[in-house]
């Protein structure tokens, strides 16, 4: 894993809290994993997130960059919370060593590369990957300032991105069948919570017409789209690092199986929300989608109808998070400003708008 640490919101650490035992581990176990019998670990940076706590860990004395090391933390839930995040956090790791053994090497395209995993702390270490997001090089591929900088770099990107969905999809193929009513079933659970809340705006007739556009598609999917794939569940432009022709992808921990098109098309969502703020392009957004969907597959597939369903999915989804979750007034005004656009976008699509 990595962060870029000229970021605001990642400062030098004070104390070591919740990374002291793991560096303590580490330490205990610097020959089988830096090749030395004493290495001197020191934390540099560090960075508070909702649900974990991050350092980044220089390593002086041994056959390692530096590290990353993740603490997940604990919520205020009942006292099985630790066992069953011990558990998460296992399954996190052993995830990210499956995905990185099973990437098929020199083709730029990786994972990050997993180091060691200590349940009992709930933590895991990585090693550190250069580069930087594909955020940063979207936003900076798409901005109104410097006019003069090129698009380029970041439809590569983009369309590298697109690839490397397609190669994790190979690592782990099956023929586990998808159910399509189980999808259709977790999107109407979300239209139902936007009706009964007010603040979305979005009515019974509303709900109705999307679901009349999803089992329009949904009746009309066939072909290999109906079998399962892995999907790395939270592919956001802030994890996925560039560095040269290199992507490395991070954080493995809502890893599952599910639709050949849920990766792709959140990607693809994400990217169209750069659109919504003023000071970047529309068609170079819509440039940056076109590559993504490129370097996914060579077949056109922004009107597959599975395809369509996933962005429902996204869309309806974070529409629910915007309407949902509490803000700060600036914020307030910028998510309602967004959950309008999602409000229109479903409509046209329920009206036919494909």
């Amino acid at each position: 894993m990595g962060f870029p640490l000229a970021t605001p919101d990642v400062e030098l650490a004070a104390s070591t809290d919740v990374i002291a035992p793991v560096l303590s581990e580490l330490r205990r176990e610097a020959r089988s994993l830096f090749g030395a019998d004493r290495v001197e670990l020191s934390v540099t940076a560090r960075m508070s997130r909702p649900y974990s706590e991050i350092a980044r860990v220089r390593v002086d004395g041994g056959r390692s960059p530096a590290l990353f090391v993740k603490v997940a933390r604990l919520g205020h839930g009942a006292s099985g919370d630790f066992e069953r995040m011990k558990g998460r956090v296992a399954n996190d790791f052993a995830v990210t060593r499956g995905v990185y053994e099973a990437m098929p090497r020199g083709n730029g395209l990786s994972v990050v590369k997993p180091i060691a995993c200590y349940p009992q702390h709930l933590a895991i270490v990585t090693e550190e990957a250069a580069g930087t997001t594909l955020l940063h090089l979207a936003e900076h591929g798409v901005s109104w300032r410097p006019l003069w900088a090129s698009p380029e770099p970041a439809l590569r990107v983009a369309a590298g991105a697109g690839r490397w969905i397609e190669a994790f999809q190979r690592t782990n193929p099956s023929r586990t069948p998808l159910s399509l009513p189980v999808i259709r079933d977790y999107i109407d659970l979300r239209l139902v919570r936007l009706v009964e809340n007010g603040h979305a705006r979005f009515s019974r007739a509303d709900r109705a017409h999307v679901l009349r556009a999803i089992d329009y598609d949904l009746a009309r999917v066939s072909g290999p789209g109906l079998e399962s794939v892995p999907i790395h569940g939270d592919l956001a432009l802030g994890n996925i690092l560039v560095d040269g022709e290199r992507i490395v992808v991070l954080d493995f921990a809502m890893t599952t199986r599910g639709c050949r098109y849920y990766d792709v098309a959140h990607l693809h969502m994400q990217l169209g929300l750069l659109r919504m703020k003023p000071h970047f392009r529309g068609a170079r957004v819509a440039g940056l989608q076109r590559a993504l969907l490129r370097g996914f597959s060579s077949i056109e597939i922004a009107h597959e109808p599975l395809f369509r369903v996933m962005q429902v999915q996204h869309v309806v989804c974070h529409y629910l998070g915007l309407v949902e979750r509490p803000a700060g007034r600036m914020s307030r005004a910028y998510n309602a400003w967004l959950a309008y656009r999602h409000l229109a976008w479903l409509r046209g699509l329920a009206a036919g708008d494909r």
